[in-house]
């Protein structure tokens, strides 16, 4: 359990390649547990370390676009940008 923990606890660390070298091998053994709740936070721990990247890049290129070139967007443009600033996480930086 402890180790399970230390895996998580990278990926909160927003260490992201630690945490999905740490977790990957742990999918199968978990599964084969039978540790249902333990596997819920294993896969969506893995999936948010998968995403993490390309979300962040896009989040900080939908907020420099709106925030540098705000006065020259058209109100279509702006209109188009809003839903994925609402819904893309806060950019935060990614460790390689």
């Amino acid at each position: 359990m402890a180790q399970f923990y230390r895996r998580y606890f990278a990926n909160r660390n927003n260490d992201l390649k630690t945490s999905i070298q740490l977790l990957e091998p742990l999918v199968d053994q978990v599964a084969a547990s039978g540790n249902v709740p333990q596997e819920k936070v294993l896969r969506k721990t893995l999936a948010e370390d998968y995403l993490a990247p390309a979300t962040c890049q896009a989040a900080k290129a939908y907020q420099t676009l709106a925030t540098r070139l705000h006065g020259h967007l058209s109100s279509d443009e702006l209109d188009e940008m809003e839903l994925p600033l609402k819904l893309l996480p806060s950019p935060r930086p990614i460790r390689p």
